[in-house]
């Protein structure tokens, strides 16, 4: 039987980080990936910050596209949009970021073993017996084992962890080539009919390509909805959209209360590593790979696997993870509590100099949560104080 220091589980952004963070100190490495190849499909619309590039490690021959400001179009087919000559965020090539990541931890030494179902986690004698499939049912043992299979994964059942209560985004997106007024803007749709509780977006790519999707907290299909996505929304109306390539995944909203047991943590959108009011998970699912792999590291110089030793994980993730998420959560429940005349008079209301200003001075795609606390505050809103009260 193969051993290692520490079996990862899914060889996405998170786990492959942790994965190359671990070699790097020496640590003998296997990453347990199921599909055939790193990066497909693309499940995100790979807009970040600037910030967010030289954080993961990676260089900016990745960024296909700058966005300098946004247009929200509302039920009422009226417009809300601020741009100016700075930066934002920046579009990404998504799965050429994954195959980086993944290429680097492999560079270092990590072993990736593709085409790989974890079939069951079993403790023997303080360690685990990973048992999966690759043409034949193989076994290996490490003391310590990563759980970074995404928002889907069985694993976690199999590992033993119960399923954590919360919302869960269900979304559907297309990339292609078609004709936007502006490819330095992000356009984002807010029609409770189109994307019930969420919001449609069109993310321009550069050359004339976007990705275009949607987003739903309910269980229906999403192939109707993008239809009428294409119908109603006047940014695209009347507009071909040669469709490359479609992709849908789920966004976990609610970051697990205990991320970990003994050997065993779980990082990224398995941890449900997401921020609620946009979406994102890079950002925070890298930062919980960062936490994860010092504590390992501390874990195995102490050959210590305990839940207590494990449990600094969770705590190190308080304040710039969960706390961001915490705060996210608050943001969706105003947003879900308003219906989408609500949400229009409120961006309308924004429509000004000074308020453009706050969005362009705190307005930061890692911290959603702080420029919509401000906005309320300007506008005197009565969510305003609902926010003070359960943020500070």
């Amino acid at each position: 039987m193969e051993k290692y220091d520490v079996v990862v589980i899914g060889g996405g952004p998170a786990g492959s980080t942790v994965a190359k963070e671990l070699v790097e100190q020496g640590k003998k490495v296997l990453v347990l990936e199921k599909r055939k190849e790193i990066g497909f499909p693309n499940h995100c619309s790979g807009l970040v910050s600037e910030e967010f590039i030289s954080f993961a490690g990676v260089d900016s021959s990745l960024v296909l596209n700058k966005i300098k400001g946004a247009s929200f179009y509302l039920h009422s087919d009226k417009i809300f949009s601020f741009k100016d000559n700075k930066t934002h965020a920046v579009v990404i090539d998504r799965t050429a970021f994954d195959r980086k990541v993944a290429e680097s931890a492999m560079q270092n030494g990590a072993a990736y073993l593709f085409n790989s179902n974890v079939k069951g986690i079993e403790r023997v004698g303080g360690k685990l017996h990973i048992h999966y499939e690759n043409r034949s049912i193989r076994t290996v043992e490490a003391p310590l084992l990563v759980i970074a299979s995404g928002a889907r994964s069985s694993v976690l059942r199999l590992a033993g962890f119960k399923r954590v209560r919360g919302e869960t985004i269900r979304t559907l997106q297309v990339e292609g080539t078609v004709s936007l007024p502006d490819e330095d803007v992000a356009y984002l749709y807010i029609n409770n009919e189109i994307s019930p509780n969420w919001f449609a977006w069109a993310i321009p790519l550069g050359g004339g390509k976007a990705r275009i999707g949607l987003g739903s907290d309910r269980g229906e299909n999403l192939l109707p909805l993008l239809e009428a996505l294409k119908k109603r929304w006047t940014l695209l109306k009347g507009k071909k959209i040669n469709i490359e390539s479609k992709v849908a995944w789920l966004i976990p909203i609610g970051f697990m209360d205990r991320p970990f047991k003994e050997n065993i943590v779980v990082v990224g959108d398995a941890a449900r590593a997401v921020k609620p009011f946009s979406g994102g998970g890079l950002h925070t699912g890298l930062i919980s790979a960062h936490i994860a792999s010092q504590v390992l590291l501390t874990a195995l110089s102490k050959k210590n696997y305990s839940e207590k030793m494990l449990s600094n994980y969770a705590r190190l993730c308080d304040i710039p993870v969960r706390n961001e998420i915490k705060k996210g959560i608050m943001l969706r429940k105003i947003y879900r509590s308003m219906d989408d005349i609500e949400k229009e008079k409120f961006l309308l209301s924004l429509d000004n100099e000074n308020a453009k200003k706050i969005i362009f001075n705190s307005g930061h795609i890692d911290h959603p949560w702080e420029v919509g606390y401000k906005l309320l505050k300007y506008i005197k809103s009565p969510l305003f104080y609902y926010l003070k009260s359960h943020l500070f």
